[in-house]
């Protein structure tokens, strides 16, 4: 070989092979397109054109080894926190009935945060590195329960503190956390992120179980104080040990936050659209479980309760309620949902990397999402199948998060991956923040919670149907990606 430095690199597998019947007809292809090779492509710091080949070396990915797992440990451990305190607000907001309806707003806040900042959040990440911003994340959110224990008694005190200061804390902890394994993983992609998100599943259950027992042990203020240690206890090693694998960009020419051309790619919008439509009954389903006093019956649940009510597991405890459980036969039902979380997270992720893809295990999972919806749950008059009904929501709920990543991966490759997952990550905002008030409207146009079990069915139907709305538009885009449906997606 001519000692000219620039030796050629054999890549070890071609991912993915675009179709140039991608392109739509007024896309050029140039000579100097067409010439370029695939580790340009792969450096780009936009994402290549539909119709040019997308490359990934296999033998760049450690795929595995301690090193690897660690970090998904680490990002694991994170994400309970993230999620996990996100997931388990309905306890504290059980407490905090006295301040009135508003307080399920808290919530909405904490979790839009997450999708609200994913773009800015990719900047600082990019920039600065994952452990630098998670460590100054993991001092935020310790920050917004202890600070909120001073002032448990305000609402104006509680949505500075426990929505707005957790809410920027966990995003900065969320993004690095949630995105650093797909640069690790490429053969098992799918299951990395799926162990790593289940620590939010076993968060949930955790804190959700902590925040009930402590709120009767010691009261409100100091949960708050035990949990924001428990929190910092948590991430501050987790968040140490994370590391990136790919070299940092700079703030400045580092790059666009935004790249708008992915919105001509037909893949993209329908990734995006479905993303927003499913957030709407999906985060539902992970926040308000124990949001309404069980033990009681229906007809004695006030109107202030019923305007909290969104899709699926919200109206869960007044079935409960109904069946005669007590308060903690409540907490356990909501660990029971995120501990199936947590399993159908692994369980979808093992799943996507050996049969279905992720894309394809999606799909499956808000079919399954609309089905029981739809079946199950408007005929659940017994314990049994509202058991039933919770388990199987809580997996496809959690496969569908933990899958979302290997989806984007799988699409679009790892070049511009943390550009492409915070943009659909920002399509989640409003889901977030106004499913649960939309479902409230609608119950509370229906009757509210006093007029018995028929009230609920126009929710929960339009819980099903978003699920539905959003199972067609990702469908739509695995289509696009490719018509066999043999294939892996």
């Amino acid at each position: 070989m001519a000692s000219s430095g620039t030796e050629p690199i054999e890549l070890s597998r071609v991912e993915t092979a675009v179709s140039s019947s991608h392109l739509p007809p007024s896309t050029p292809t140039t000579l100097a397109e067409s010439e370029r090779g695939p580790l340009e492509l792969a450096s780009a710091d936009l994402l290549p054109p539909q119709g040019a080949k997308r490359f990934e070396a296999l033998d760049s990915y450690p795929d595995g080894g301690a090193e690897a797992w660690l970090q998904v440990l680490g990002c694991s451990a994170c994400l309970s926190v993230c999620v996990g305190g996100i997931y388990s607000w309905g306890i504290m907001q059980d407490a905090l009935s006295d301040l009135g309806p508003g307080t399920s707003w808290i919530g909405s806040i904490q979790a839009a945060s997450t999708a609200a900042l994913a773009i800015p959040c990719n900047r600082l990440v990019a920039a600065y590195g994952p452990r630098k911003i998670a460590l100054i994340g993991t001092v935020i959110t310790s920050a917004g329960p202890l600070l909120g224990s001073f002032c448990s008694k305000s609402f104006a005190g509680l949505m500075v503190t426990e929505g707005l200061l957790f809410g920027v804390g966990q995003s900065l902890i969320f993004f690095p956390a949630a995105t650093l394994p797909s640069s690790y993983f490429l053969k098992r992609r799918n299951l990395a992120t799926g162990c790593t998100y289940a620590g939010g599943g076993i968060g949930g259950a955790g804190f959700s179980l902590l925040s009930s027992v402590l709120i009767k042990r010691v009261g409100i203020p100091w949960t708050l104080r035990v949990t924001a240690l428990v929190y910092f206890a948590i991430t501050f090693p987790a968040s140490y040990f994370i590391k990136a694998r790919l070299p940092r960009k700079p703030l400045r020419g580092g790059g666009p936050a935004i790249d708008w051309t992915l919105f001509r790619d037909a893949r993209f919008v329908f990734l995006f659209c479905g993303g927003a439509f499913a957030l709407f009954p999906l985060f539902g389903q992970s926040l308000f479980w124990p949001q309404f006093p069980t033990g009681r019956a229906i007809s004695e649940i006030d109107s202030c309760a019923s305007s909290r009510l969104t899709v699926p597991p919200f109206f869960l405890p007044l079935y409960a309620s109904a069946l005669g459980m007590s308060s903690l036969s409540g907490s356990l039902l909501l660990a029971g949902f995120n501990l199936a979380s947590a399993a159908g997270r692994i369980g979808f992720g093992l799943g996507a990397d050996r049969y279905l893809g992720s894309l394809n295990s999606q799909i499956l999972c808000l079919f399954v999402f609309g089905v029981t919806t739809f079946i199950i749950w408007p005929l659940a008059t017994t314990l049994t199948p509202l058991v039933i009904f919770a388990v199987v929501n809580g997996a496809v709920n959690g496969g569908f998060f933990s899958l979302m990543p290997g989806s984007v991966a799988s699409l679009f490759g790892t070049a511009t991956f943390s550009v492409t997952f915070g943009m659909i990550l920002s399509s989640w905002a409003p889901g977030y923040c106004m499913g649960a008030p939309i479902a409230g409207y609608i119950l509370e146009a229906a009757g509210g919670s006093k007029a018995g079990y028929g009230a609920f069915r126009p929710a929960i139907f339009y819980s099903g149907a978003l699920a539905t709305v959003s199972c067609a538009m990702l469908t739509v885009a695995r289509v696009i990606e490719s018509r066999d449906l043999k294939k892996r997606v």
